[in-house]
């Protein structure tokens, strides 16, 4: 039933950044199409001070792909949406406990140039300034590792207490709203083509994040950052743009 759910808002989230691309397309004057792969890592109160990469096959750091389409309307300001898949992991007390979150964001995006230079047809190269807000879609489950073996602890939808048959668990999909902001750097490879490294910090408003459910606090303390090589297409008009320096 949850897994179906999951599903279901995958697909309207994916629908809703493809209408906004259509609406967002009917002036293609500064629209660029966008589509990212990169590396997801779990920032907050539940996360040791040191990165593990290969703990019983797993990594704090972890792959994800982002989808984008961002609308400029002069030279210093842009609007988006980015649709995020991805995961996350935590250990923590010598790798004897573990963390995983599995998740969607569907985000609105607003871009500032810091070069003034957001439609890149005043120089190879833009520093963008970014912040929005997002729609988290994310399950959550808490491990205690033991014999070299993840053993299921708890679960959203199963409560903060220990459970003892991993049928039990329910891993509950659950909605949640969080904050953006990050520093994106692009480039011209053509006219057509561009290229983005973007970095992006999500702070999640719910405190069950992170899968450890008996901590509780009314302060927002887990969130991700995000770090992604994205390739764009241009779509819009090309007169008077600057392109690479040819050597």
């Amino acid at each position: 039933m949850h897994l179906v759910g999951f599903k279901k808002l995958s697909i309207l989230s994916l629908f809703v950044f493809l209408f906004t691309t259509y609406i967002i397309g009917q002036d293609l004057d500064g629209v660029r199409l966008g589509f990212g792969v990169g590396s997801s890592i779990y920032w907050g109160s539940q996360m040791d001070n040191k990165i593990e990469t290969n703990t019983l096959g797993k990594s704090e750091i972890n792959n994800g792909f982002n989808l984008q389409v961002y609308k400029s309307f002069d030279n210093k300001n842009e609007f988006g949406i980015r649709f995020l898949s991805s995961e996350l992991w935590s250990f923590k007390s010598n790798n004897q406990l573990a963390l995983n979150n599995q998740f969607k964001e569907l985000s609105f995006l607003y871009q500032r140039s810091l070069n003034q230079n957001v439609k890149l047809n005043n120089a190879p190269f833009t520093i963008n300034a970014l912040a929005g807000v997002g729609i988290l879609y994310y399950s959550a489950t808490f491990y205690t590792i033991t014999d070299n073996n993840f053993n299921n602890f708890s679960s959203i939808g199963a409560g903060d207490k220990a459970v003892s048959d991993p049928s039990l668990l329910i891993k509950e999909k659950v909605p949640a709203i969080s904050g953006i902001i990050g520093l994106n750097i692009g480039f011209k490879l053509s006219p057509r083509l561009l290229l983005y490294f973007e970095n992006s910090f999500s702070l999640s408003l719910d405190n069950r994040f992170t899968g450890n459910l008996s901590l509780k606090s009314k302060v927002p303390n887990n969130g991700f950052t995000y770090h992604a090589f994205s390739l764009y297409l241009n779509w819009g008009n090309q007169k008077g743009r600057i392109g690479c320096p040819k050597f």
